[in-house]
């Protein structure tokens, strides 16, 4: 949740920028306050709009909660995924999502054409954009804590990745463990123009647990 204080008739920000002395001094100041940190400080009649500098990513990308691979068949569901263009893994912390590249029909010139509308969705209009979820993932600024994966980084996911003999996850990723190794993957690896390389069915063919049904006793007899 994001607070605006404002009717502050005179600021010390100690930020020598602002002003022509070494206070800072804002006058007629607006701070927004967002998890009980300053996200911005100027003068009030100014506020900088938290969408003014944004390439809209919350109009162009569709975030799909899918969770951890909890087996096997979820890590090749995730390859899956990954072969179709514009789609990325993107796991923030231990929190795990599909994001898919798309574009809203509402979006004009990197505004929602449906603002004051009732066609614009209730998710739209109560979005809070000063604790918005796609700015930290998208343009780097929760870089330390994000990790995107795309489909020539799929070798990088299954290796970091351990099962059980019935196919059930062992260990998982977070973002932390993930986001060293997909940069070393990609500096090292030559991929090629036409076609990345990506693990093989061989490889979840092995991680998948292998079963023996036996044919049922009346089945044996006919």
């Amino acid at each position: 949740m994001s607070t605006v204080v404002v009717g502050i008739g005179e600021l010390v920000t100690n930020d020598p920028a602002r002003d022509d002395g070494p206070l800072g001094i804002v006058t007629d100041a607006a701070i927004v306050v967002e998890h009980g940190h300053v996200a911005w400080v100027g003068a009030a009649a100014d506020p900088t709009a938290p969408c003014d500098s944004c390439a809209a990513h919350c109009c162009t990308t569709l975030m799909f909660p899918i969770g951890a691979p909890a087996h096997v068949s979820s890590l090749d569901y995730l390859r899956f995924a990954l072969g179709f263009p514009g789609t990325e893994v993107v796991v923030v912390d231990d929190q795990w999502q599909l994001a898919v590249r798309s574009r809203c029909r509402h979006l004009d010139q990197g505004r929602c054409g449906a603002f004051g509308s009732d066609e614009r969705p209730l998710r739209c209009s109560f979005y809070d954009a000063w604790t918005c979820s796609y700015r930290p993932v998208f343009d780097g600024t929760g870089a330390a804590s994000t990790a995107r994966l795309r489909l020539e980084d799929f070798p990088v996911l299954a290796g970091a990745c351990s099962f059980n003999p019935d196919g059930t996850a062992a260990a998982v990723p977070v973002a932390e463990d993930l986001r060293p190794a997909v940069a070393a993957h990609r500096a090292a690896a030559s991929l090629s123009a036409d076609r990345p390389p990506v693990a093989s069915t061989a490889m979840i063919r092995r991680l998948l647990p292998l079963t023996v049904v036996g044919r049922p006793a009346a089945a044996r007899g006919a």
